[in-house]
């Protein structure tokens, strides 16, 4: 009677006849057959929890309002943690900056924005609206320059 370990075959997964794989390599899949579905069950578990917050039930929003006290706790916990080691002045500083920081690079990338280039465009034209309308107000051209006359 054969032994049952001399029996190789691939995991279904392979989708390969055991013909076509060497002994070698059909033991090493049959060894790693059982850990990967444990990690395929296990990476299931994981991904329904981390849908758990998008869902739309009651659950879904529980664990939305979960994860947004989580996250609010956990940065209070890192401004204070931040206050402490590096004192109150050195954070409003930080933040004076980052401000800073975070305008500068806001308003070098409107300038490639559809809107403000209308903007611009339209107190460009009604800069020179009001300089011609001044220009008629005063009079003809050769009233304005006495070269002309």
């Amino acid at each position: 009677e054969p032994c049952v370990n001399r029996i190789k075959k691939p995991p279904l997964w392979t989708r390969m006849p055991s013909a076509l794989l060497p002994d070698n390599i059909c033991i090493l899949l049959m060894r790693i057959e059982e850990p990967l579905e444990r990690l395929r069950i296990a990476m299931e578990g994981v991904q329904q929890l981390i849908e758990a917050p998008f869902k739309a039930h009651q659950a879904g929003k529980q664990a939305a309002t979960t994860v947004t006290s989580v996250g609010t706790g956990l940065t209070v916990l890192a401004l204070l943690l931040s206050w402490v080691l590096h004192g109150p002045g050195a954070i409003l500083e930080e933040w004076f900056w980052s401000a800073v920081f975070i305008c500068v690079g806001v308003f070098c990338f409107m300038s490639e924005l559809r809107f403000t280039r209308r903007c611009v465009v339209a107190l460009r034209a009604t800069m020179e609206c009001a300089k011609c309308l001044d220009a008629r107000a005063k009079g003809s051209f050769g009233e304005r320059c006495a070269f002309f006359t």
